[in-house]
């Protein structure tokens, strides 16, 4: 899917996955390769407003997605394309084993966008 000047690839297409969780909080950053060998960069990272802020959860500090560097409007379709895209990913056990921080992270991100 394409919107404005990102592209979402559909779940089908990604051939490999790369993941990072930063140092920073709450954070989870994605490089998605499809078939054609393009790679798609998905950051989930926190607003830095909310970086100094307690949080009585951390999964519910306030949290953005970008796309190339793009940075999705709030609760838009693009934004609710690349979270359904996560989901995908975490189902397909794209991101390792539910032990495994990059399933635990995405499923944090998860956690977040369903009850924001």
């Amino acid at each position: 899917m394409s919107y404005m000047n990102v592209t979402i690839p559909p779940y089908e297409s990604i051939v490999h996955v790369d993941y990072w969780q930063p140092p920073q909080p709450s954070s989870l950053m994605l490089t998605l390769k499809d078939g054609e060998g393009r790679e798609h960069p998905i950051d989930f990272l926190p607003t830095f407003d909310s970086a100094d802020r307690d949080y009585p959860e951390e999964w519910m500090r306030l949290r953005r997605v970008f796309v190339d560097k793009y940075r999705m409007k709030v609760d838009s379709e693009e934004e609710k394309a690349v979270v359904e895209l996560l989901r995908q990913l975490v189902d397909g056990g794209r991101l390792g084993d539910e032990k495994y921080v990059g399933a635990k992270m995405a499923r944090e991100c998860l956690q977040y966008f369903d009850k924001r």
